[in-house]
């Protein structure tokens, strides 16, 4: 799937959330920041069926950049950039615009990919992406040294995988809190070092080319 039709899926499950959210009336309560005390954001997933909570896991690293068009990419990571255990991204790619959004008026669209690493029976490790859209919250201005923000109702879908991969996650929602440190100079060198591990343990690249540095690819954003 190309760059375009990936973000023209992630922006129609966005319009669907939007509808679905209308109709329904639902009433969400705003995801809660984290505490510093060395985690840097927190997730759990849910499975959408069920409402039975999948997943709670947390991140020990997480930076983020903003470019000239106020569009964010936060990354984040559990285990080192090296040798990560999970790694997420997100990608929010306009501003908030007042009274234009169903949930808060500072909430906006975003895209998440979620990965997570293991191994098989063999030792060799696995890993599977899952994709999808939802909410980002920001809690305090883009382009703060921390910003933070909340995860609303983000559907993840696998998205790719490798062989015996355990899928343990689908039909699964998203939501969360994070506080990231601001990182411009460095934030693609970093985000790439993470991507090579999704990389070489899938077995092919996952590439886009980065808005900030034309020079420079990236695996896992949208």
């Amino acid at each position: 799937m190309n760059v375009t039709a990936r973000f023209t899926t992630s922006l129609l499950m966005c319009m669907c959330l939007v509808a679905t959210l209308l109709l329904t009336g639902c009433s969400l309560s705003l995801p809660s920041l984290p505490v510093l005390g060395g985690e840097s954001g927190k997730i759990t997933l849910t499975n959408e069926i069920t409402s039975e909570k999948v997943l709670n896991t947390s991140f020990d690293r997480s930076i983020y950049t903003i470019d000239d068009k106020e569009n964010l990419t936060i990354l984040l990571v559990k285990g080192t950039y090296e040798d990560p255990q999970e790694i997420l991204t997100i990608r929010m790619f306009w501003k908030p615009i007042p009274a234009q959004t169903p949930i808060d008026e500072t909430a906006t669209n975003a895209t998440f990919h979620y990965v997570t690493f293991g191994k098989n029976k063999a030792g060799k490790r696995t890993c599977g992406v899952y994709s999808g859209a939802g909410f980002l919250y920001l809690y305090n201005n883009a382009g703060s040294n921390k910003l933070k923000a909340g995860i609303w109702q983000a559907n993840l879908r696998l998205s790719d995988s490798t062989e015996q991969f355990v899928n343990n996650l689908s039909e699964t929602v998203m939501t969360g809190s994070l506080i990231a440190i601001k990182q411009t100079d460095d934030f693609s060198r970093v985000l790439h070092t993470a991507n090579l591990s999704v990389n070489e343990t899938l077995g092919f690249p996952r590439f886009i080319r980065n808005d900030q540095d034309t020079n420079q690819r990236l695996a896992i954003l949208p």
